[in-house]
């Protein structure tokens, strides 16, 4: 089964699942994510858009769950100032992760997740010869841990830190993402 019919999956089974578990739904933007493949320390490419994730979960056990989310990395760009040469690229992704949480006050946890990103980049890289538009993705290693904080009702707040292997090229993220739990 592929990452997309899995999360799509547990996105269909998440209301059947409300009344025996704790479901949640969030969204969340990034702060240093850089996934593009083609970056380099040579180069200096400007992102455009802020990253962001919609997630949706469902904690089965007091202290473990499944997340499940969608990912847009943002678009980069480089060397425009560069005579004939440039690139363009847009990478998002689907996830699927075992969560882990341990309560450490009334209002204050700590997470853990392990898991797996399918990823697509698509992209131009403009060279003297002309455009030549590529595509690239894979299925590789998600992890991260975070800090959440209950506000009131349903709502908590995170602070996400998660690591990506997007092909040999490693990639962190920093999320700030909002909770909603049903």
């Amino acid at each position: 089964m592929s990452i997309r019919r899995l999360f799509l999956a547990l996105l269909l089974v998440m209301p059947a699942c409300a009344q025996a578990a704790d479901v949640y739904v969030g969204f969340g933007l990034g702060s240093g994510v850089d996934a593009s493949a083609l970056d380099s320390s040579s180069l200096d490419p400007e992102s455009s858009g802020t990253p962001f994730k919609i997630l949706a979960g469902v904690r089965f056990l007091r202290f473990l769950g499944v997340e499940a989310a969608y990912y847009d990395f943002g678009d980069e760009a480089c060397c425009r100032e560069v005579a004939d040469f440039g690139f363009a690229t847009s990478t998002n992704g689907y996830s699927v992760a075992v969560v882990g949480r341990l309560p450490v006050g009334p209002r204050l946890s700590v997470f853990g997740k392990i898991g797996t990103l399918a990823w697509n980049e698509d992209g131009t890289i403009v060279t003297l010869l002309g455009p030549d538009h590529f595509s690239d993705d894979g299925v590789d290693l998600l992890t991260g841990v975070g800090l959440g904080i209950h506000i009131l009702f349903g709502l908590e707040v995170r602070g996400e830190w998660e690591r990506y292997e997007l092909g040999g090229h490693t990639v962190d993220g920093f999320w700030g993402t909002v909770v909603y739990r049903f």
